[in-house]
């Protein structure tokens, strides 16, 4: 079965709580749509030591989603990232047009539109899913009995947790537009699902345990925890909800929380209960790390429990 319009798209980005009495709102935006052409999700996630992060996140986001509306012709993924950096870099010279009487020189001007970029574009008429990642979340392929890890966070020098943004790769005395980290393949006969999100998800279920990521790695598994399938499978219950009350509302994660998914189908209950036992064989060949997930499969829910938090629909 190919991938068509016919296919779903949903999205939401949530206020963390430690952002609940900033005046610049929440910071992550999301976008996902499907045409006739093709379909498009997106994730910006705006950085918290930026003046005017939540601008950023929005016109980065509604740019790239404007890009993969004009059905481009992508013959390479050099010429993909070219395209990219290129609509990027008109991007901020416009935010800071539009911003140019407040109160900053234009260097700092230029700081203070800072954003990561996660997209996943699927042409239908070659069959074929670019992705794209600057910055820290993830991106998902969700297979017929598995998760697939696309991408993850990108750690900057030394080691700490320095994440990469939009005007790293825009400005060429800091950093080259390598950054910019582009990948295509053919859709496959087992891909039924993208999704990408941002870090505060991806703090939350991402599998972290060394020990735990060589045993998913040597399997061809994703290191994520598989309680990401039952928000796959539920997208349409009301995807807002799920991520206010379970990664927000009950101090699961403290940021701004965003997730974009495009769905061909969803996963059967027999390939999820397949994940959940090699999640739970996965922690029997490693030393269980601290504060450990703990996962209960339900016929109407997955419960994770991490300092007693239970992700529900």
């Amino acid at each position: 079965m190919q991938w068509t319009k016919k296919i779903r798209a949903q999205n939401t980005h949530v206020l963390g709580r430690k952002y609940r009495n900033d005046p610049r709102g929440c910071q992550d935006y999301s976008i996902s749509w499907v045409e006739d052409h093709g379909a498009c999700s997106i994730i910006c996630d705006g950085a918290g030591g930026s003046k005017r992060s939540q601008h950023a996140s929005k016109a980065f986001s509604e740019t790239i989603s404007d890009f993969f509306k004009s059905k481009p012709a992508i013959s390479s993924i050099f010429q993909l990232q070219n395209e990219i950096v290129k609509k990027c870099k008109e991007t901020i010279i416009d935010l800071i047009h539009k911003h140019k009487n407040e109160d900053e020189s234009n260097n700092d001007a230029y700081y203070s539109f800072e954003s990561t970029l996660i997209f996943i574009y699927i042409d239908f008429s070659n069959q074929r899913v670019s992705i794209g990642h600057i910055g820290d979340g993830m991106i998902i392929a969700v297979k017929k009995d598995r998760l697939e890890v696309m991408s993850k966070s990108a750690v900057g020098d030394g080691g700490t947790h320095l994440t990469y943004f939009i005007t790293d790769v825009l400005n060429p005395d800091q950093h080259s537009q390598s950054l910019l980290r582009i990948n295509q393949r053919n859709l496959e006969p087992d891909d039924i699902g993208f999704l990408c999100f941002s870090d505060g998800i991806e703090d939350v279920l991402a599998i972290k345990n060394n020990d735990m990521q060589n045993h998913y790695r040597k399997n061809n598994h994703g290191a994520v925890n598989p309680a990401l399938v039952n928000i796959f499978n539920n997208m349409d219950s009301n995807l807002e909800e799920i991520i206010q009350k379970n990664f927000v509302d009950k101090g699961n994660s403290d940021d701004d929380c965003s997730i974009s998914i495009l769905q061909k189908e969803k996963m059967l209950d027999e390939d999820l209960n397949k994940i959940k036992t090699f999640y739970n064989d996965s922690k029997k060949k490693s030393p269980i790390p601290p504060n450990p997930i703990q996962i209960q499969l339900l016929p109407i829910n997955i419960t994770i429990k991490v300092n007693q938090i239970k992700i529900q629909y």
